[in-house]
């Protein structure tokens, strides 16, 4: 994966916020960082339970499943992610 320029920003950064209070946008600089935040991004991305689309007219539908793979929401697949990284995961069968 070819990663040019990552940055990271307040998760909250619209133009109402913007008006009254500092954001702040830093680059990510280190590639596995990079990494890591492409990874949850598309996590995020292929979310088919419990995300939404805004339509054109400004309302949300809510995407729903078409296949028991695409059951697993973001909470469950980060969650599932960081059961396989923790090292306490790996010391607490020990």
């Amino acid at each position: 994966m070819r990663l040019r320029r990552v940055l990271h920003r307040s998760a909250d950064w619209m133009y109402r916020n913007l008006l009254a209070r500092v954001e702040a946008v830093v680059p990510v600089e280190r590639r596995p960082l990079k990494e890591r935040l492409m990874e949850t991004l598309q996590i995020l991305l292929k979310d088919r339970r419990q995300a939404w689309d805004m339509q054109p007219d400004g309302s949300y539908v809510q995407r729903t499943p078409t296949s028991p793979a695409e059951e697993i929401g973001t909470h469950q697949a980060l969650m599932q992610l960081m059961r396989i990284r923790s090292p306490l995961v790996a010391t607490e069968g020990s």
